[in-house]
């Protein structure tokens, strides 16, 4: 495996994974060690590959085709995006090694993900006004497009998004009926009444607590 540390931070929401991509650093590590194309396949066949030879073939390939194994350790976005919700150890498929060498080679990502999870204590737990008010200054020093963005969401809808903070009350239960309605209404195609309407629904009901 090179010593060079490179990656992309790709947008793959569209991508459909190769049966091959689950053992991509092994085949690499495999590939500079000068491993031929059939040893590739029955070492990764032991690991738990199920797809065929031509699979493989293809793949090693594409690999040698490029002028560096560059994408050795490329890095899906989802996987990031996985850290604002997660610790690091709930998410398989980034280690500590590979994610603190991301950091070095882009710091910002690292302000990005800390400053994301900031706003998420901050609705959660701390819930204090003075704590999202220093929060939106913070992210608005980072002069972030999309970051902007999200903070002149929260001023358009800062009087609601203080009384979540404040109140343990919430419209969920509302919103809720209310898509079910809306569910069932667009089952029947909008062509009955509201009495048929509050029929249906009322009976939905009778039978999920029957059940």
């Amino acid at each position: 495996m090179s010593n060079d540390f490179e990656f992309t931070l790709d947008n793959t929401s569209r991508d459909v994974e190769c049966s091959c991509s689950p053992y991509h650093n092994t085949i690499i590590e495999m590939i500079t060690k000068k491993a031929k194309i059939k040893e590739i396949f029955r070492h990764i066949a032991t690991l738990g590959y199920k797809g065929k030879y031509g699979m493989v073939k293809h793949y090693v390939t594409k690999i040698k085709n490029q002028d560096k194994l560059e994408y050795n350790l490329t890095i899906k976005r989802k996987y990031i995006i996985k850290l604002i919700y997660n610790d690091l150890i709930d998410v398989k498929d980034i280690n500590r090694e590979l994610l603190m060498k991301v950091y070095n080679i882009n710091p910002k990502m690292k302000l990005l993900i800390e400053l994301m999870k900031e706003f998420k204590g901050i609705l959660l737990k701390t819930k204090k006004e003075k704590a999202l008010l220093n929060w939106i200054n913070k992210a608005k020093a980072l002069n972030i497009e999309s970051i902007n963005s999200f903070i002149n969401g929260i001023l358009n809808d800062y009087d609601a998004i203080i009384n979540s903070l404040k109140y343990e009350i919430s419209n969920g239960v509302v919103e809720a009926s209310v898509n079910k309605l809306k569910l069932v209404k667009r089952i029947m195609h909008g062509r009955c009444g509201f009495g048929l309407l509050k029929s249906k629904v009322l009976r939905l009901e009778f039978l999920r607590h029957f059940n």
